[in-house]
């Protein structure tokens, strides 16, 4: 069967019966025969065998070896009959001529088994070479399969014209066409195809160089007419010709626009979410349980004191923790990790940076838990750090005003009662007046002192709260000099209070009853903790000295004494000195 295969693909020919190749090589002998015929009137001397071995080598390339052999049969027997003498007998007319025929017949034998031999092995090699023409036109017909069901878009254009020789189907897609463009050239298929892409193409063709690109912003006309925003990568490769000349361009690339579109929505997430960290100076941090590996983000370093590049580990984390407060912290993060509790909270705990400095840092921290052999794990710890040690001065300083304000307002009513208590006058009224005034110096200092959150008065300022109010809008009627300073709570409260009684005893009985007094108030400071405040009037009535220390004396010694200061009044006839 095999053999017959083969001789059909030998011949041509749909395969011959026995009886057809027998019929074929008597056809070849009976020919033969009949030119042997001829050419012995012509030239005479042609050997009797001389056509049988060029008809038995004919009939059996070309009929197959029963062919061969009946052509073989016939005509030896017809050029023993008809040619060899005595002709037309099948008798020899020697022993001579017997083995003369009988070798003749054995060369003619040899010639038809060669040929059948070399049909044989022609006809082997020929089918092995079909079979392997099937099977790499079945290896093509399958890779043009999964070419045409690729994901990534591939085409291939020839000559001059680009002729759109393949499309695949996600080509197709891409640019919303059918495969009855397939053939055309380029621009009678799509004439409004982008110039700058048929340029590239032809620009390939010329230098024989390839073009990539990458995440390419192009809008595509689609076959519909809707136009379409991608962005792709590509690469167009020159196809060389047999001859190393460069006759096309193979498109291969991918449509990645959803992926450049989902990364710059990230991105965009990403800038923001970085943005507002930096704006709300918080440390990112992570902790990677399974490795160890710890991730500080530049803000966190900077808190902690690490430096930008080296590594950092647990180790240094706990050595920066302060001693106090690591016990808790690890027992805190020791819960969030434990998969039946799973604790969030935030913790404010201390760091000893390394130069020495103690801050307050706010932790928050979220645990990420995975199911590993059938138990719930934590592997990861991600949260924020945050720099609150301004926040928690502020904390304290408004823990200690607040007691500082409950101490000063019990000063402050006992002070006004006392005030009350000691104040005289022949009536009412004047008694009114007395106590209005000296709260009203106490309300002056408390205002001054609550502007700085009771951590000190300025000297000067109070100086100007007390008395601007006397001056009239004259400048020359009260003048303050010299150095300012800040006056501690209590002493800035006795000092408004002596002020508060110069200045009234002043406008009563001193140099401002008259519109040409004047009060010179000139300050110096004689060490860090003391100074030196001199009262001076003058242009008033004539002084004379008090036979005995008046009430407002008596404030003016007591009040300053009880803030370590002291009191020395000189009555003068120009004016009093205090």
């Amino acid at each position: 069967m095999e053999a017959d295969t083969d001789r059909r693909l030998w011949s041509g020919r749909r395969r011959r019966s026995p009886a057809e190749a027998v019929a074929l090589g008597l056809a070849v002998a009976v020919g033969t025969l009949l030119l042997r015929a001829g050419l012995a009137t012509s030239i005479p001397g042609v050997p009797p065998y001389a056509m049988s071995f060029p008809a038995v080598l004919v009939a059996t390339l070309t009929g197959g070896r029963w062919a061969g052999l009946a052509c073989l049969t016939v005509s030896q027997l017809g050029a023993w009959y008809f040619f060899l003498e005595p002709r037309f007998s099948f008798r020899f007319r020697d022993t001579a001529a017997g083995v003369g025929f009988a070798i003749a017949s054995a060369s003619v034998a040899i010639v038809w088994w060669t040929a059948t031999l070399y049909r044989r092995e022609r006809s082997r090699t020929l089918a092995l070479e079909r079979r392997r023409v099937e099977e790499r036109q079945s290896t093509l017909d399958e890779l043009l399969g999964l070419l045409d069901n690729a994901h990534s878009f591939m085409a291939l254009l020839r000559g001059p014209e680009l002729r759109l020789t393949y499309l695949n189907q996600a080509y197709l897609d891409l640019i919303g066409e059918t495969r009855a463009i397939v053939g055309k050239p380029l621009l009678e298929a799509r004439p409004h195809a982008a110039p700058r892409f048929v340029e590239l193409m032809r620009r390939v063709l010329e230098t024989g160089q390839a073009v990539r690109f990458a995440e390419m912003e192009t809008p595509i006309l689609r076959g519909d007419g809707a136009t379409a925003l991608h962005y792709l990568d590509f690469v167009y490769e020159p196809v060389r010709a047999a001859d190393g000349t460069v006759d096309g361009v193979f498109i291969e690339g991918h449509d990645v626009t959803e992926a450049v579109l989902s990364r710059r929505v990230m991105e965009d997430n990403e800038r923001r979410l970085r943005l507002a960290v930096e704006a709300s100076e918080l440390g990112v941090w992570e902790w990677r349980l399974s490795s160890g590996e710890m991730v500080y983000s530049r803000r966190a370093r900077e808190i902690c004191g690490f430096s930008l590049h080296e590594p950092v580990t647990y180790e240094m984390v706990a050595a920066i923790t302060h001693p106090d407060d690591y016990p808790i912290t690890s027992a805190q993060a020791e819960r969030m990790r434990d998969p039946k509790l799973k604790e969030q909270a935030p913790f404010e705990y201390r760091l000893i940076k390394p130069s020495g400095e103690i801050r307050w840092v706010l932790a928050h921290g979220e645990v990420v838990f995975q199911e590993v052999d059938g138990e719930e794990r934590a592997v990861l710890f991600v949260g924020t750090l945050m720099d609150i040690t301004e926040r928690k001065a502020r904390e304290e300083q408004l823990t200690l005003l607040a007691h500082e304000v409950d101490h000063r307002s019990n000063n402050l009513l006992t002070l006004v009662q006392g005030t009350i208590v000691r104040s005289h006058a022949a009536d009412a009224e004047a008694l009114k007046s007395i106590i209005a005034g000296r709260v009203q110096a106490l309300a002056r200092s408390h205002q001054l002192l609550s502007a700085s959150r009771w951590t000190g008065a300025s000297l000067m300022g109070l100086l100007q709260e007390e008395l601007e109010p006397f001056a009239l809008g004259e400048e020359e009627r009260i003048a303050i000099r010299g150095e300012n300073g800040v006056l501690a709570p209590q002493t800035a409260q006795a000092l408004a209070m002596c002020i508060h009684e110069l200045v009234t005893n002043a406008t009563k009985y001193g140099a401002l009853k008259s519109p040409e007094g004047r009060v010179r108030v000139q300050v110096r400071r004689v060490d860090e903790t003391l100074c030196r405040i001199v009262w001076t009037e003058a242009g008033g009535p004539q002084v004379k000295a008090p036979k005995r220390q008046g009430f407002g004396s008596a404030v003016l010694s007591r009040a300053l004494s009880s803030a370590g200061g002291e009191v020395r009044l000189d009555w003068r006839p120009e004016g009093l000195v205090c």
